[in-house]
């Protein structure tokens, strides 16, 4: 039976220690060494206090106390060790007396276990919550979880103050739908992140429990279980209410600018026109040579002027309509032009971010390499990838355009009609940051290289 009780103890992966009444090591066992590096003649004779840190000295007397008192095995106690290069590993320890026949304490018997690990990460778990915690407590925009069920399961202050309540806790287990506006919003939220996996700024209009309305920006994930089962979602919410307001005050006072931009472009044009109108029936009349020169200068003025008005007409929609996503292959369908374009499959599925007029940043482009070329049969629009971005290349087989005009050719006023043309160009696509150049070769054609910023690109999957 000895043997076995000595086997036990020489192979157990647990420290097995024994004090004597007044604290000090007896005995280790061989595990001692391998988890703390002492060896048994380094501790034996030793008072615990020497390898325990301080600070948990009155925890250590007080096991010894309670056991001494009650002459039973008390629960285990959490104590930090030295080992022997001086770092400092937490054990679980618990220790049970021993008395003679006589009733007389003589021996405590310990057993230790490492848990070090686990301590560990009871502290990093602790200080991960402390910090989500502050996080979510800070956060300026609200932040919500939403079980399966549509019930509140979590919410930060700025969320409650959002909805209109005074603290986090008035919302748990209340339901998300009323707060929704229109319920069709959160069904129509709900749909998208199921396909998209998660959905960003998603714009929505929600009630305050006073009834007030306010614009929410949405950034909304699902969240799931260990089995990857989905448990509901989370939601972070900007008010945007601010911003609404702002765009649709610009809007307005836009809409008012353009009004008086077409009346007053009407009421020029058609002063043009009798203008013009009198100047032929001027030339028409037998006149002095000189006169009917000038006549002539004064036409070709007001033919100027008409170009220009009527290059308004199209620059007073830039800017005017919000920029969203447009598949290049579509935008080619639907820009005529007098020679076949022909669309490589490398831009196949690419969708730009840009302003609405960027239709006509193809048209304009087809439309002066046939006027501007001179010998065009055939013009191509590629696309190439680059670490900024991607490059949409438009080029035809034409004359080119010379060296000396190519830094010109954006210029406004440039050119041999209005000089309108490649300056809406650029200025329509600067609006989402996209940027224009010409690289073509003279003599061999014009080569037009459009660059989409990161961000302004996506490629989706062909119908």
């Amino acid at each position: 039976m000895e043997q076995l009780y000595r086997s036990l103890v020489e192979n157990s992966h647990d420290v097995i220690y024994t004090l004597s009444p007044d604290g000090i090591f007896t005995f280790i066992s061989p595990s001692w060494t391998r988890h703390l590096g002492h060896l048994p003649e380094e501790i034996i004779g030793r008072s615990y206090r020497e390898i325990i840190v301080p600070e948990d000295f009155p925890l250590c007397e007080a096991l010894l106390k309670q056991t001494r008192t009650l002459h039973t095995v008390q629960p285990g106690i959490d104590i930090r060790v030295y080992h022997k290069d001086g770092s400092v590993h937490w054990y679980r320890t618990s220790i049970m007396p021993v008395f003679d026949e006589n009733g007389t304490l003589v021996s405590f018997v310990g057993n230790a276990i490492d848990f070090t690990v686990y301590r560990q990460a009871q502290t990093d778990l602790r200080e991960s919550e402390e910090r989500y915690r502050s996080i979510i407590e800070n956060i300026q925009d609200g932040f919500i979880r939403v079980d399966t069920t549509g019930s509140l399961v979590m919410a930060s202050p700025s969320a409650a103050r959002m909805f209109g309540f005074d603290s986090a806790n008035d919302l748990l287990g209340m339901s998300i739908k009323p707060f929704y506006l229109r319920s069709e919003s959160r069904q129509n939220l709900l749909d998208m992140v199921a396909t998209d996996g998660q959905v960003s700024d998603y714009e929505a209009e929600f009630v305050r429990k006073d009834g007030s309305v306010f614009w929410g920006s949405l950034n909304v994930h699902f969240i799931h279980d260990e089995k990857g089962n989905v448990t509901g979602t989370e939601t972070v919410i900007r008010n945007v209410t601010d911003r609404r307001a702002m765009e649709h005050a610009f809007r307005e006072a836009n809409r008012k600018l353009n009004l008086l931009n077409s009346i007053t472009r009407h009421d020029v044009a058609n002063q043009l026109t009798a203008l013009q109108g009198y100047v032929q029936i001027a030339l028409m009349k037998k006149t002095d040579p000189v006169i009917s020169d000038y006549l002539s200068k004064i036409s070709k003025v007001a033919d100027t002027i008409t170009h220009q008005i009527e290059f308004t007409r199209a620059y007073q929609e830039l800017g005017i309509k919000v920029p969203a996503w447009f598949r290049i292959g579509d935008l080619l369908a639907k820009a005529e032009c007098r020679v076949p374009v022909r669309f490589s499959g490398t831009c196949r599925g690419v969708e730009i971010f840009a302003d609405p007029l960027l239709e006509r940043v193809f048209f304009n482009l087809f439309d002066n390499a046939v006027r501007h070329g001179t010998r065009v049969t055939e013009i191509t629009v590629r696309c190439e990838r680059e670490p900024d971005g991607i490059v949409m290349i438009v080029e035809d087989n034409g004359v080119g355009i010379p060296l000396d005009e190519k830094a010109k050719i954006f210029t406004r006023g440039f050119g041999k009609n209005t000089g309108l043309g490649l300056f809406l160009v650029k200025e329509i696509l600067a609006i989402t940051g996209i940027t224009i150049r010409e690289t073509g070769i003279p003599g061999s054609g014009a080569r037009f290289e459009m660059l989409v910023p990161k961000g302004s690109y996506r490629f989706v999957k062909s119908p």
